[in-house]
């Protein structure tokens, strides 16, 4: 597919309403995932893993493709690829069984995460603390360029059982450096990548990478769809988060024992439609192209800056184009971020406000929030002149 944005949104029929730039808090889904799901449901439709008739088989054959891609896609095995609802699912897996299986053979367990993450990479660590106790936390902090501190990182590294980092920070835009992880892997610890905002815009090196968690929802995706991919050693190792059907082998009065890989981390009815559509997305994704994807967000993004410099009464957070993509975040200096996403709103275009599920990274920067705007492959130069329109109206105001 040759990269022309004006053909590419004609499959987003929803485009034609809005100027949609909250695309890191979710994307909107192209006709071809749509219509993938739709004739699943149509067609296909019975529950995984459990029928020996005929629908039930053609519904577990079409899951595990969806697997099988994911694997080839990544190029791990397929029994290394378990399939959650989001990233935040992920993530509470790993801060469980992570700290229960390293509590149990060390006694406690270091962790080190930083002020850029999102709440799902923070607040599942602190319920791990709650319950297992002999859990230590500590954060890295940033540089005066809203990056992550190299220097505290290398400082507070040292001796951590964890390192679990941001693959791109969903306020900053600014891409994790992935020599952090290669460190942290020197140094002994496992490491975490949360992707989710990662994975949808590059294509992820996994060499220093333990674990490497996403969604759907954020890359084309139905809603429902998370997966996390880790090695096969840890894996096995660790012990089961949920308990219920298909992650079982054997259940008794006494005892259980969990099934092998990946359904030991599979409990329930899996959300194995929405599977079907992540590969669908990841197929039309790959056509697109990923490098063709950063091009254009680093071209929209370093447009938009340009103009936005230009507007008075703007404090932008991050302004350095090495290593960012397609996220701005920023306040106004007369009205609150609430108010600048209402006004947007009554120009049709949609932004984000708040402290977007980061509120550490908001209080290291001394402000109650911000506005964000993110871009992904299928917006416009022409959006981003009427969005820079829309702040010149609000200083009129």
């Amino acid at each position: 597919m040759s990269f022309n944005v004006e053909e590419i949104r004609k499959d987003f029929p929803i485009l034609k309403d809005v100027i949609f730039f909250d695309n890191a808090a979710s994307t909107q889904k192209p006709l071809q995932v749509i219509e993938s799901v739709e004739q699943f449901y149509k067609n296909n439709y019975a529950n995984v893993l459990r029928g020996v008739y005929k629908l039930s088989e053609k519904a577990t054959e079409l899951y595990e493709q969806s697997r099988k891609f994911l694997a080839d896609f990544f190029g791990v095995k397929s029994k290394e690829v378990i399939f959650t609802k989001n990233s935040t699912e992920s993530l509470n897996l790993l801060a469980d069984s992570l700290t229960r299986m390293i509590v149990k053979k060390k006694g406690m367990v270091k962790v080190l995460i930083s002020v850029l993450e999102h709440h799902s990479n923070i607040v599942p660590w602190f319920i791990a603390k709650e319950r297992y106790e002999n859990v230590e936390i500590e954060f890295v902090g940033l540089n005066q360029e809203f990056k992550l501190d190299e220097k505290d990182f290398l400082q507070k590294v040292k001796g951590k059982d964890i390192v679990s980092l941001t693959g791109l920070s969903n306020v900053t835009g600014y891409v994790t450096n992935p020599k952090l992880f290669e460190i942290a892997k020197k140094e002994g610890a496992i490491t975490i990548c949360d992707g989710a905002q990662l994975v949808p815009h590059h294509k992820v090196n996994l060499d220093y990478i333990d674990f490497l968690v996403f969604s759907g929802h954020k890359m084309l995706a139905p809603v429902g769809i998370g997966v996390l991919i880790g090695k096969q050693d840890l894996l096995e190792e660790m012990p089961c988060f949920l308990g219920g059907g298909e992650m079982i082998s054997q259940v008794n009065v006494n005892n259980f024992k969990a099934a092998e890989l990946p359904y030991k981390f599979e409990a329930g009815t899996m959300p194995f439609v929405q599977a079907y559509g992540l590969m669908k997305a990841l197929e039309y994704l790959n056509k697109i192209g990923f490098d063709n994807i950063v091009e254009h967000e680093k071209k929209l993004v370093e447009y938009a800056l340009q103009k936005m410099k230009s507007v008075k009464n703007i404090t932008i957070y991050g302004s350095d184009l090495e290593d960012k993509t397609g996220i701005i975040a920023f306040n106004h200096k007369r009205f609150h971020a609430h108010d600048v996403a209402s006004f947007m709103d009554m120009r049709n275009i949609a932004i984000r406000a708040g402290h977007h599920c980061a509120m550490p990274l908001h209080e290291f920067l001394n402000i109650n929030g911000s506005a964000r705007v993110s871009f992904y492959f299928y917006n416009t130069f022409e959006e981003v002149d009427k969005f820079i329109d829309a702040l010149n109206w609000i200083n009129a105001l």
